[in-house]
């Protein structure tokens, strides 16, 4: 897959407080699918004014960041949800408006995210728009982390899941797919006043390794008993569209976390609500090698630490990841991997989730 030519600078949904919204195609390894910057919002439905009302907090940049609470990855039936993204420039030298936002609801998966994998709703795959012609993004910040510098955006629907998407392949946990791109204007002269940057998306599938203006948010929270031998499915699936088969290699990776001198494992958002949840107040580092008791394989198998698939236009595979209980468990052991797919035609990545999994007592 070849990557569109994008400038270095501009528009960027951010995979990682630190990115710069350079270096794109991004090097292989990168964790670009767990994208902060991305998530639903509880809203409400407002017929008088035609509007979809979400916490005014979330609109504010700065309270994404700690200790506020972030989205999960799991959402509820019969509550309704918006898309928000928070974005920034980082071109030092022009700001950008007129700006359009795109998002795609699909099921966890470990393949691509877009419209070709967005789950089927009442009135067809679950997707958002929005667009806001009032504010502006201004230039880059010198410090890039300044939330000063960032703009929220929001769509401009709300999505409420039903029973049936909740029993679809993944019960309930989604990744969120999005696409932000500027406009031109023109001053009260006519003249250029801020640049386009970016456009909408028009194949089935987004690369956020390729360009600064699409995101990936796909993390899941699995909460494992002492002892409790734990399953939950992902998918890959090609979109009908596509010309091409698919063979790739699915496999776990390790994911590294960053832990304290006392051995207790740094903040992660996600992990703190669901620990405290559960009345947890230290995350540890589980003895052993935990990836040892992880597989993934097809439904009703007993998998491995990788298998290989086929795919035609249109086909899906079901898959299941395991995780058996590991000797001496106690209450807080935390560990984390990554589901990876790869193109092994093109040794692109095809697809990735991270999965973090709390022990509880």
């Amino acid at each position: 897959m070849a990557c569109p030519a994008t400038t270095p600078t501009g528009i960027l949904v951010a995979y990682s407080p630190t990115d710069t919204g350079g270096g794109r195609p991004l090097p292989a390894g990168t964790v670009y699918w767990e994208s902060p910057n991305i998530r639903l919002a509880l809203g409400t439905v407002d017929p008088t004014l035609g509007v979809t009302p979400v916490d005014p907090g979330l609109l504010i940049p700065a309270n994404w960041d700690p200790p506020n609470a972030p989205f999960s990855g799991q959402v509820a039936v019969n509550s309704a949800y918006i898309l928000l993204v928070r974005i920034r420039n980082t071109d030092p030298g022009q700001a950008r408006a007129s700006l359009n936002l795109q998002g795609w609801v699909s099921n966890y998966t470990a393949g691509g995210v877009g419209p070709g994998s967005a789950i089927p709703g009442p009135a067809g795959p679950v997707s958002f728009t929005g667009f806001n012609g009032t504010d502006t993004l201004p230039p880059a910040k010198a410090n890039p982390s300044d939330p000063t510098g960032m703009l929220v955006l929001k769509s401009g629907q709300l999505w409420t899941p039903t029973t049936d998407q909740l029993n679809g392949p993944t019960h309930g946990h989604v990744c969120v797919a999005v696409n932000v791109w500027a406009d031109a204007t023109t001053g009260g002269d006519g003249s250029p006043a801020t640049p386009s940057d970016g456009e909408s998306l028009t194949s089935s599938f987004l690369d956020p390794t390729c360009d600064r203006m699409y995101g990936q948010r796909n993390v899941q929270i699995v909460m494992a008993q002492i002892g409790q031998r734990v399953r939950f499915p992902i998918m890959v699936l090609v979109p009908a569209t596509d010309r091409c088969p698919l063979d790739a290699l699915v496999r776990i990776r390790r994911a590294e976390l960053a832990e304290d001198q006392d051995g207790t494992l740094r903040h992660i958002h996600e992990l703190d609500q669901a620990a405290s949840a559960h009345a947890i107040t230290r995350l540890c580092r589980p003895d052993g090698d935990p990836l040892g008791h992880v597989k993934i394989g097809h439904e009703g198998s007993s998998g491995g630490d990788h298998l290989r698939l086929h795919l035609e236009p249109g086909e899906r595979a079901d898959l299941t990841v395991t995780l058996d209980p590991a000797k001496e468990q106690k209450p807080g052991d935390t560990f984390a991997f990554d589901i990876l797919t790869t193109d092994t035609a093109t040794d692109h990545p095809y697809g990735a989730a991270r999965v973090y999994v709390l022990v509880t007592a």
